[in-house]
């Protein structure tokens, strides 16, 4: 029979043999539960990350054209990059981190949306966001996306503005210059500088050089398409041209029945006024006449002209081919007198002058406008000849000659 010690020395082994027996147990359920939590984590760790809180939808124009764009905040997702980094560098799983911030940054870089409908949108329109990136390197850095598509309804959109003729070309100015038929026109937008108007341009058709009363133009606005929906404006078909009559300027004078009696005479009293230096042509009408002229001193003649009297008179028209191209006036009035010429001594004859008025015009009442500013005397001489060739070869074949019936003209 053992004795007490010995069976003391025995139970003592037993009981540590059981105390091992349950630590390994203990050891092995402390592991198993390690392992299993790194196999949830694993399975179900990683960053959510919620792709609505960098995406926005942005408008452009108005109810029924209109436009959606997506723009993705860059401050806000590489906020969200860091952040999942940070998740992913402090978490048990995986345990060797093979990945930095910039892999995530390269993740970032491959994120975007897209509009599976984006244009000619309304309100109530239901639009989906389709989440597109890089799915492998996602599933690298744990990165689980918590909607991979955001349907939204279309809403907030203003209606239209309707924009007809009468406001497109409100602010369209047309400035005529000239006298018709030569007349210039150009078109200015006088809209406020910022306003929609302000870029809307015009254009003239037909295009050319010199309009002339009664003439009908065509002004073409044009505009950007994309501003006008922008600024919520609905331009209606059919408005964007206007017809323009030009009409009530001055023309120039075209013909002699355009001269009252009463502006003829006029006008041949203005050229009598014309005759006060007989000193320029003194010489060459003595000359032609055969008389001897004397001078006082060394310096100066003393031919002086008195008794002018109407013989006839023309108005020269520039022809069609030639008006506006060349540098000489439109228009021609030409009062041709017989007229006295005399030194201090007596000695004298009769000879022949022109006195000339160009570009006149008349108004839309019928008034005649002699631009009596432009009177002057430009030819004398003693032979009657030398003052036909002048009127028949001054302007050359530029012009077409009239001869005036002085008996309609001259009522004294």
């Amino acid at each position: 029979m053992k004795d007490w010690a010995t069976r003391q020395k025995e139970y003592k082994k037993r009981r540590q043999k059981v105390f091992a027996m349950k630590t390994g147990l203990v050891a092995s359920l402390v592991l198993v539960v390690f392992l299993v939590f790194l196999l949830i984590s694993a399975l179900s760790g990683g960053y959510i990350f919620d792709p609505t809180n960098v995406i926005t939808v942005h408008y452009s124009g108005y109810q029924g054209v209109a436009s959606a764009q997506i723009s993705v905040d860059s401050a806000k997702l590489r906020s969200e990059m860091d952040t999942a980094f940070t998740e992913y560098d402090s978490s048990l799983w995986p345990i060797i981190k093979k990945y930095k911030s910039d892999d995530f940054y390269d993740f970032a870089a491959s994120f975007s949306g897209v509009l599976d409908k984006s244009e000619n949108l309304k309100n109530s329109d239901k639009v989906n966001i389709t989440i597109q990136y890089d799915k492998e390197l996602a599933e690298k850095l744990g990165i689980r996306m918590k909607y991979e598509e955001i349907p939204f309804t279309v809403e907030g959109l203003a209606d239209a503005t309707v924009v007809t003729a009468d406001d497109l070309f409100k602010y369209m100015e047309i400035n005529v210059e000239g006298v018709s038929p030569l007349l210039t026109v150009t078109v200015d937008n006088t809209a406020p500088l910022g306003d929609f108007f302000a870029s809307v341009s015009y254009a003239i058709t037909p295009e050319q050089e010199y309009y002339k009363n009664g003439d009908k133009l065509t002004v073409r606005a044009s505009y950007d398409g994309d501003r006008a929906v922008a600024a919520h404006l609905d331009i209606q078909a059919g408005s964007l041209e206007k017809t323009v009559e030009i009409d009530g300027y001055d023309e120039y004078l075209t013909s002699s029945d355009q001269l009252s009696p009463e502006v003829f005479q006029k006008a041949v009293e203005l050229g009598k006024t014309c005759f006060v230096r007989a000193n320029e042509y003194g010489l060459r009408i003595f000359t032609e006449a055969g008389l001897t002229y004397t001078w006082v001193g060394t310096q100066d003649y003393t031919f002086e002209w008195s008794n002018p009297r109407i013989l006839s008179s023309y108005v020269e028209v520039v022809k069609d081919e030639y008006a506006g191209h060349n540098s000489k006036p439109y228009n021609y009035l030409e009062l041709v007198y017989e007229v006295h010429i005399q030194q201090a001594n007596g000695t004298g004859c009769d000879a022949e002058a022109v006195v000339a008025l160009e570009s006149m015009t008349v108004d839309k009442n019928g008034n005649v406008n002699l631009n009596e500013e432009s009177a002057q005397l430009f030819s004398a001489s003693y032979l009657d000849k030398n003052i036909k060739n002048s009127l028949q070869g001054w302007f050359g074949d530029e012009y077409n000659l009239e001869k005036i019936d002085l008996s309609t003209k001259m009522t004294d």
